[in-house]
């Protein structure tokens, strides 16, 4: 029994693995459609491992309940209603709590070494997939089959299938110190290096950059093996240089080159090995041919990383403002007690930086993982967060595992986190391969955890089968009305089961919109009278738009479709709803479409798209006002009209 345990468990941990490598390559799971179905799977062969192993699993104490509290310090915003959307909130949640599941498994298992090379071999995969994404293109119809693809159509700079070409990047730099501290044959090693190297050119990530530079210094001094700073300047100039021909001319073809001469280097230094002087003459010649190719493409207008590298210390803009979304994070934090305490819930930021903004600039991320779980989490989960940095960084000996970690726990301080489901994945991989003590868990603790993951299991298998039941089209002109009823029936059911899904809500009034338009079209073919069905979709889309509106604290393409459909169905909804005071009926629909629009001007004042909506729909105001005035000649509705006249967004 005790040796098929073994292999349930090996089997668990790699189906694991796979499909957060899947995670990977479907943008990185930075939107719900990319993660959910995959965090299902996670959880669900989470929760049979842990029954599997209920009285054998292990864990670090300490580490486990830092991030028991973090997973916590997102639920709280959700239950006190503190959040600034409440779809980006559960998601955040959902997310935290399943990195506990992962932690739990990896750290138990007693493959560890497996671990660390499935990172490397990711990252090659990756890394041939940003330099095929380069050139021609060649694995995109196999990336479409397990919804993955392209993100850019151009020769810059390179993100492959991530959302974010940083976060390839740091998984270089993340395999470099693997490889590193592996035992291999040293060409080998060398070989690997370079490449990854290469990916990080490629990607044109001065941060990473940086980095990868501490990195070799670190290991060189560390380890008093000062040559490896050496190979660290050739490989970094070669890479540079080989990176600006790539993106220059035809990708494939410089690469395979570059790959040739890198192969005759480490085969002549091999053959080599024991004729130190010609082998140092060798090393010279080539770190003095590499800095004059450096120094001379530092003429060139087109050289990727290094023309970065100019471009940021000549104007530090990057910078700059990164410590503009920290400022406008801190307002927002401080902003009220609960804020401060509890947080905002998942994606905050960019729902609400518009309301605090003092200059112009758009931004979905704080660009920092400790200001962003501040924001998200409050006190308590920034807390949690930094006591376990702190924790690791003391109690961790392997030095491998611990330099990573540093590396990426350095790139989260000044970059993006959260948002993308493969990181965090990545990041608590890292947590549990590092060697600090573990300690049978109590049974009672344990079947309180398994508890709390069947309830978490719940949920998330709630959210999987309401993304299921959402059709894949919402609808076309095309379909017959009760293909179209077909659609919104499924919609309806989505949204019973994740009724705070803000894609759900705006996709089911597509839906019922389009519904209204074949209506229409049959009545104008076919003279049926179709009043009946066309005032419940109105209604329905009414009611949808409202709670729509309402989920989400400050986001101005809510507001947009709020206003949008009550002004297109206004004389229909006054009908339905006023039809004994007409009167009253638009005074209150337009006085809320107003409202609802001086809103959007005060909390996006900086955002030209919302002043757009908003200069455009005050204008439509004032003219259906100008017609009603004109039929019903009500004085509650000349009063708003002439107020609206002071308006300085009225075209008159």
């Amino acid at each position: 029994m005790q040796i098929n345990k073994k292999k349930i468990n090996r089997i668990i941990e790699t189906i694991l693995l796979i499909i957060i490598f899947i995670i990977g390559i479907r943008k990185g799971g930075y939107y719900k459609s990319d993660s959910l179905p995959l965090v299902f799977l996670i959880v669900f062969f989470g929760i049979i491992y842990l029954l599997l192993n209920i009285r054998d699993i292990k864990k670090n104490s300490i580490i486990f309940l830092f991030l028991i509290i973090l997973a916590s310090s997102y639920v709280i915003p959700l239950i006190i209603r503190n959040v600034a959307t409440i779809s980006g909130a559960i998601n955040a949640a959902i997310k935290i709590f399943s990195l506990s599941i992962i932690y739990i498994i990896f750290i138990n298992s007693d493959k560890k070494e497996n671990i660390k090379k499935w990172v490397v071999l990711s990252t090659i995969i990756f890394g041939i997939l940003a330099i095929d994404e380069c050139s021609f293109k060649i694995f995109e119809s196999v990336l479409n089959f397990v919804g993955g693809g392209y993100l850019t159509g151009n020769n810059g700079r390179l993100a492959g299938v991530m959302q974010y070409s940083n976060i390839l990047a740091l998984m270089s730099l993340i395999s470099i110190i693997f490889t590193l501290y592996d035992e291999k044959r040293t060409s080998i090693k060398k070989a690997i290096i370079t490449f990854f190297t290469l990916i990080i050119a490629l990607t044109e990530s001065k941060l990473v950059m940086l980095l990868y530079i501490l990195t070799f210094l670190v290991y060189a001094i560390k380890n008093k093996r000062y040559i490896s700073m050496f190979y660290c300047i050739i490989n970094l100039a070669y890479c540079i240089i080989i990176s600006s021909f790539m993106i220059t001319y035809n990708a494939i073809l410089v690469f395979i080159i570059a790959t040739i001469l890198l192969a005759i280097y480490l085969y002549l230094e091999y053959k080599l090995k024991d004729r130190n002087k010609i082998k140092k003459v060798i090393n010279i010649f080539l770190f003095l041919l590499l800095i004059l190719l450096v120094l001379l493409l530092f003429f060139n207008e087109n050289i990727g990383i290094i023309k970065s590298i100019k471009e940021y210390f000549n104007n530090f803009n990057s910078t700059r403002l990164r410590f503009v979304y920290y400022i406008d994070s801190l307002k927002l934090i401080i902003q009220t007690p609960k804020n401060f305490i509890f947080g905002l819930g998942g994606n905050a930021f960019r729902t609400m930086y518009e309301t605090v903004q003092e200059i112009e600039y758009i931004s979905l991320e704080t660009h920092s993982a400790i200001v962003q779980i501040f924001l998200e989490s409050g006190i308590v989960g920034i807390l949690s967060f930094l006591g376990m940095v702190i924790y690791i960084l003391k109690k961790a000996k392997n030095d491998n595992v611990k330099l990573a970690f540093f590396t990426i726990f350095v790139f989260l301080c000044f970059d993006v986190f959260l948002t993308y489901t493969f990181m965090l994945y990545l990041f608590i991989i890292i947590v549990s391969l590092l060697d600090i003590k573990t300690s049978l868990i109590n049974i009672k603790q344990n079947v309180l955890y398994i508890t709390a993951c069947l309830v978490f299991g719940v949920i998330i298998t709630i959210q999987f089968i309401a993304y299921m039941y959402m059709p894949v089209t919402i609808g076309n002109l095309n379909n017959t009305l009760e293909k179209q009823e077909s659609v919104i029936h499924n919609m309806e059911i989505s949204l019973k089961l994740d009724p705070y899904d803000l894609e759900y809500r705006r996709l089911y009034t597509q839906a019922l919109n389009i519904y209204i338009e074949i209506l229409n079209t049959k009545e104008e073919l076919y003279g049926v009278d179709n009043s009946i069905q066309k005032q419940d979709a109105i209604s329905k889309i009414y009611n949808n738009v409202k709670k729509e509106n309402s989920y989400e604290k400050s986001n101005k393409y809510t507001i947009e479709d709020y206003v949008y459909y009550v002004y297109k169905y206004l004389d229909d909804l006054v009908l339905i709803n006023y039809f004994g005071n007409i009167n009253l009926g638009y005074e209150e629909y337009l006085n809320e479409m107003i409202v609802n629009l001086d809103k959007l001007y005060k909390e996006h004042s900086y955002n030209d798209y919302a002043l757009d909506i908003y200069d455009e729909y005050l204008n439509l105001i004032y003219d259906k006002y100008i017609y009603v005035n004109t039929i019903l000649n009500d004085i509650k509705i000349t009063n708003t009209l002439n107020s609206l006249k002071e308006n300085e967004y009225i075209s008159l």
